[in-house]
């Protein structure tokens, strides 16, 4: 047997199959991963507070400081000079303004309040110390440069600012830490508990609205926080009270505003007056981007068509060319080029083989597989019955497909002892390769076929998910083989065999529906599957399923069902064969019946069978089928894609083939069926060259 060729078939889609991704649209992220959370600090109260007053004041022009400290550790204090933000460690010392008109910006959400005032007292100047208990979970404040007199509202990736607090005439409650840096968060906040923070926290600052957010209130640099004369430290628990009133309000608030937001704040008043509402938006009138297609569109004129294809159809690299392009909705005819001219039809002749399949076969039915007792109780039967899409379980090209691993526990649990021989029976379909010349071995490597037997593993595929990857020189021993391994009888004998009249069945599984088998085999091409319908419409018309009796069985399908098949000469059922030879009219006349508008006077019995042929027609520039790498800007095809739906057809051998037949809907919402087969011209020119035509019909109105 030669070594792996390529393919003479270069009807695949070429950018990799399946496609990378999927649908439409982002990536999840990492498994296990975690939507990011901002996690707002609160601080509790202090277990054990006290106020100390040194013995000295400071000295002048020197900056206030504020120690921590736990009562109960002999920690080291630590000093820290006053930054912008707020921690455990370091107070804002405010300018005092006035109470009455002293408020806090719709960042921080901070509320007008009256402080309390001390009983008098004349204790010496000093700066206070505040111990305590330290908070573990509070990140180490920063320091930084003494805040500006003027507070600077946050923009996006800004660091926030903390406004100037109202002046009071004694020490101020303690305030809880506050984030000092933005996240950015590409996922909603959610409010959590506070956790063991190892650097600073930090927190998305609120978009003000049209990005122009008013000035806020208040100025002035930081002052010395020393009791005035004549009042003295309030007592304990005074303190304590003011202490648990702060940090509830003041926590709460930032909770509030960091899952809520300004919406809440305005609602209960938490906002300034001088605050901007953003005014909603105009009501928009929206207008659909996909439209039904309409029976009642302006049809197109023979003029219109031929003038909006005069120059496509100048490429020389169209070669010789037949065609034809049909109002599906009256079944006239609007271009033609050599209509009955018999041509190689490559895969466009898929299109005859699924129309006869959906006319002959019940639509959705489907084809079973069987493992029955075989003739002693050492042995077991696997038995194939047309699907040759049974999943060995590693991903599968067919949608609906059925998983051997299925198949064999259902085996395992009604095995009575050891299995050591599996026969496979093949006797369905007999013969399993065409004789003569019609096919080249060489395309089993190349991926393009195999033997045709009524069981198979992911349509005998090496690699189940690679469309064009070296085929199994022999797909029914190569299934018996790993039914053995999967129901545990590794090493027992595979052949050929017979199944028992009348066997016990041990498991059994069933395929896709023969419609999904249609769509798969015009969506991505697939040879085999074609082969496989063809030689089933022939065992329903009671002939053996030679591939000789299987396309006359198509063809006589065909032709009973009304279309004109004269001068028609197929041998197989997938187009790989060069002595096919059908005309550009048959293909158009199938597929104007499968696409004839409901209610219209071409739409008939056959119309409803024949449906499912458009679902599995390509859609240009989609990455799901054979016309994924096509129709884009560079060939000047950009026009159709999208909007062309169509089978193609290529060989790289003897004539040179490229087809492309399908629908598409003009610029007036008209569909139109076309059919084009070229003979003689290069691949990648001839392909352009097609997709050229059909970007031109619907770019056109047609109309005159």
């Amino acid at each position: 047997m030669p070594g792996p060729e390529q393919p003479r078939e270069h009807d695949a889609p070429q950018g990799g199959w399946p496609p990378a991704g999927g649908g439409p649209q982002g990536s999840p992220g990492p498994a296990g991963a975690e939507p990011p959370t901002v996690r707002v600090p609160v601080a509790q109260p202090a277990e054990t507070e006290r106020v100390e007053w040194p013995p000295a004041p400071p000295p002048p022009g020197g900056e206030p400081t504020v120690q921590v400290s736990r009562a109960s550790q002999a920690d080291p204090v630590e000093s820290e000079r006053p930054t912008d933000q707020h921690t455990v460690r370091d107070r804002q010392w405010p300018d005092p303004i006035d109470n009455a008109t002293a408020r806090l910006d719709p960042e921080t959400l901070r509320m007008r309040r009256s402080e309390p005032t001390w009983p008098p007292a004349e204790p010496p100047r000093a700066t206070p110390t505040r111990v305590g208990p330290a908070a573990a979970d509070q990140p180490p404040a920063q320091p930084a440069a003494p805040p500006a007199a003027v507070p600077v509202w946050p923009q996006a990736g800004d660091q926030p600012q903390q406004p100037p607090r109202p002046g009071d005439t004694g020490p101020q409650p303690p305030v809880p830490a506050q984030p000092t840096a933005p996240v950015q968060s590409t996922a909603p906040v959610q409010p959590s508990a506070p956790a063991q923070q190892t650097g600073p926290a930090q927190q998305t600052a609120p978009s003000q609205p049209n990005d122009q957010p008013p000035t806020p209130p208040g100025a002035g640099g930081p002052v010395a926080d020393t009791p005035p004369e004549g009042q003295r430290p309030p007592r304990r628990r005074r303190r304590r009270v003011w202490a648990a009133v702060a940090l509830v309000v003041v926590a709460g608030l930032g909770v509030g505003a960091a899952v809520w937001g300004a919406p809440v704040a305005r609602r209960f008043g938490l906002l300034g007056a001088d605050a901007t509402t953003a005014a909603p938006p105009a009501p928009v009138e929206a207008r659909p981007a996909l439209r039904a297609v309409a029976g009642d569109a302006p049809a197109p004129t023979r003029a219109g068509v031929a003038k909006a294809l005069q120059q496509p159809l100048a490429n020389p690299d169209l070669a010789r060319l037949t065609g034809v392009v049909v109002d599906p909705a009256t079944g006239e005819t609007l271009w033609e080029q050599g209509p009955t001219e018999q041509i190689v039809p490559a895969s466009t002749n898929k299109v005859l083989t699924a129309a006869a399949a959906l006319l002959t076969l019940d639509a959705q039915s489907r084809f079973s597989t069987k493992v029955v007792a075989g003739p002693d109780p050492e042995t077991v039967v696997l038995v194939g019955g047309g699907d040759p899409t049974l999943s060995l379980g590693k991903g599968s090209l067919y949608p609906g497909s059925a998983r051997l691993a299925d198949l064999a526990a259902q085996v395992r649990g009604q095995l009575g002892g050891p299995v050591r021989r599996v026969l496979v029976d093949t006797s369905r379909y007999g013969e399993t390769w065409p004789g003569g010349a019609i096919w080249d071995a060489r395309d089993i490597a190349g991926g393009s076929i195999t033997y045709i037997t009524p069981v198979m593993l992911d349509g005998g595929r090496v690699s189940p998910l690679v469309w064009s990857g070296t085929r199994h020189q022999d797909p029914a021993g190569q299934a018996g083989t790993e039914l053995a391994k999967a129901i545990g009888a590794t090493g027992a004998a595979v052949s050929v065999g017979s199944a028992p009249a009348n066997a016990r069945v041990l498991g059994e599984v069933a395929s896709p529906t023969v419609q999904q088998l249609v769509e798969t085999t015009l969506l991505i091409s697939d040879n085999v599957v074609a082969e496989t319908l063809a030689k089933e419409v022939a065992r329903a018309r009671g002939k053996e399923p030679t591939f000789a009796n299987s396309a006359a069985a198509v063809r006589e399908t065909l032709t009973q069902n009304g279309f004109d098949l004269s001068g028609v000469t197929t041998v197989d059922g997938s187009g790989l064969a060069l002595t096919n030879h059908l005309s550009a009219r048959v293909l158009a006349d199938v597929l104007a019946v499968a696409a004839a508008p409901d209610g219209s006077p071409k739409a008939d019995a056959r119309t409803a069978k024949l449906r499912p042929l458009l679902r599995g027609l390509p859609v240009a520039g989609s990455p799901s089928g054979t016309l994924d790498d096509r129709y884009d800007a560079e060939d000047g095809t950009a026009g159709g894609r999208g909007w062309v739906r169509a089978k193609t057809g290529s060989l790289s051998e003897g004539k040179l083939v490229n087809g492309l037949s399908g629908v598409v809907l003009d610029r007036d919402n008209r569909l139109l069926v076309f059919a084009l087969v070229s003979n003689g011209s290069q691949q990648d020119p001839g392909r352009r060259a097609l997709d050229s035509v059909a970007s031109a019909l619907r770019g056109c109105g047609c109309r005159g």
